[in-house]
């Protein structure tokens, strides 16, 4: 009479046996990866404002360093490198908002003339649109861009200080 083990042996040969038990294996790391990386994605939300707030902290750390090695207070220290920090941002911020105003009118152009491109290849290419209806589109939409101006720099400006 054979055991269970060996009459399992004499259906599953040994190499698929050990190919199972690695498949296995692998499944186990599979769903222990993706319950890791599910938890790293979910907070991110925290991770990513603590991570740029070591790596502020561990920039501005010298200039901290220093006022306080010149014996100022380390409350006044820190709150001087804060106002610097801000400063530094602030100014960034505008100066990119004065630029990108400044490149406004062209920007407008060349949507114009991007616009006028794309207009004749939709009357001559597969769609064949008619001409009327397609430039009463891009006049709207120009004059959207136009009215909306301030709205779009301040929020260029935003997200750029955000990146900054």
């Amino acid at each position: 009479m054979d055991s269970p083990q060996e009459r399992l042996l004499r259906l599953v040969p040994a190499t698929l046996a050990r190919v199972a038990a690695w498949c296995a294996c692998l499944i186990v790391i599979g769903i222990v990866a993706n319950f890791v990386f599910g938890f790293v994605a979910t907070m991110r939300i925290v991770a990513l404002p603590v991570a740029v707030a070591l790596l502020l902290t561990a920039l501005l750390f010298p200039l901290t360093r220093r006022l306080r090695a010149s014996g100022l207070p380390t409350i006044y220290a820190t709150w001087l490198t804060m106002l610097v920090a801000l400063a530094a941002l602030g100014g960034t911020g505008w100066i990119i908002g004065v630029r990108a105003n400044e490149e406004f009118p062209g920007l407008v152009t060349q949507v114009r003339q991007t616009a006028k491109t794309v207009e004749g290849w939709l009357y001559t290419g597969p769609l064949h649109l008619e001409p009327i209806q397609l430039s009463r589109w891009v006049d709207e939409i120009a004059q959207f861009v136009t009215e909306r101006q301030q709205q779009i720099t301040s929020t260029v400006l935003a997200g750029t200080v955000v990146v900054v």
